[in-house]
């Protein structure tokens, strides 16, 4: 599957909120995470994130991973085609959190867990 490079992170901002209550939500997450080929261990975490009633997904824009990076100068660094160098990494919370993320009050916990997703399958 072929995207525009400026997909994965469209703009500056530090990150987005989805709520996954509302229907078709995690589909497109997969569907947007998994490049449209599918991802059984994708599919495995929103399964789990759902069980756990997972209300809200906050996604990290622009992560900073050193095993994604190192991964990526190793094999990405030698082509010729522009890869993302950063990751995203997704935020998992049962409670409702705001879209604007600077509502969010200091050491509020609202985390469930996170999970670091690379850049789709090229």
């Amino acid at each position: 599957m072929t995207w525009p490079f400026l997909a994965w992170s469209p703009d500056d901002s530090a990150g987005a909120v989805y709520d996954v209550t509302v229907p078709g939500t995690w589909d497109e997450l997969v569907e947007f995470y998994a490049g449209g080929a599918g991802s059984r261990p994708l599919e495995r975490i929103v399964e789990i994130a759902r069980g756990h009633g997972v209300r809200s997904v906050v996604v990290e824009q622009r992560y900073l991973d050193p095993d994604w990076r190192s991964e990526h100068g190793a094999f990405h660094g030698r082509l010729f085609r522009r890869h993302p160098s950063v990751c995203h990494r997704w935020h998992l919370s049962t409670d409702d959190v705001p879209a604007d993320l600077s509502e969010l009050r200091p050491g509020a916990r609202c985390c469930a867990g996170t999970s670091t997703a690379s850049s789709r399958r090229w």
